[in-house]
């Protein structure tokens, strides 16, 4: 690659995988197991990786490029939701760093489309000490326990790290996340425990187990919050 040529609007490949509950479609992605290659351009073919090691701060702006350094900062994909996601819950840049070398994660879920059956699950409605919580996790009891939501097209809801979070279709998201992939299964809610309690086990000294605000939409109106009749 020529660093001398100028930087033009960059359209990306999008790179889908399926889940067994939907379908997960990349966008834009700096995380080595997924990297989104140039489409179009003198730069076709090369990946976001690529650039950021050839254009260094020209592509993200001196600010970020001393933060982040030639990590690309965000990653987006949209998540199909078929059926229901296990829960997950995301470690928050202090702890990632030492533990994993890696970015933590924030999350801004963006509904896109969803049917009267779609939900949103996020944070918990009780405080739990930690015996209870992972029995539930296991158990799959622990959706009793989370903030149902009504979603509706247009709403965004930011999901910080800590916070427990799941979804139910029919519902399509955009997530707009920092660049990282530690996503941690904890419940299966009600699927296969043994799935997800790796991920429990790794997750139970940074997941919130206080009771937290229901979840409102980004700058929106205050939304239809669930009851027994959501699960």
């Amino acid at each position: 690659m020529d660093e001398q040529k100028k930087l033009y609007p960059l359209r990306f490949e999008t790179v889908s995988d399926e889940a067994p509950w939907g379908r997960v479609a990349w966008k834009l992605a700096d995380l080595g197991f997924r990297d989104s290659k140039v489409r179009g351009g003198w730069l076709d073919g090369n990946t976001l990786g690529d650039l950021m090691e050839t254009f260094l701060e020209r592509m993200v702006g001196d600010e970020v490029y001393a933060c982040y350094g030639r990590q690309f900062p965000i990653s987006v994909k949209e998540l199909t939701v078929d059926g229901r996601m296990p829960l997950l819950v995301c470690p928050d840049d202090e702890l990632a760093a030492p533990r994993y070398d890696a970015l933590g994660k924030a999350k801004l879920w963006l509904v896109t489309r969803a049917g009267a059956d779609a939900r949103l699950y996020v944070g918990l409605q009780d405080t739990l000490n930690a015996g209870d919580f992972y029995a539930e996790c296991l158990s799959g009891a622990i959706l009793s326990r989370l903030h149902a939501v009504v979603p509706q097209p247009g709403e965004a809801y930011l999901i910080p790290p800590g916070c427990v979070h799941s979804a139910r279709g029919p519902l399509q998201i955009v997530e707009i996340a920092e660049s990282s992939d530690l996503d941690f299964p904890v419940s299966a809610l009600g699927g296969d425990a043994e799935a997800v309690e790796e991920g429990l086990v790794e997750a139970l000294d940074f997941v919130g187990m206080q009771e937290t605000e229901p979840p409102h939409p980004a700058g929106g109106h205050a939304p239809h919050h669930g009851d027994e009749g959501l699960a």
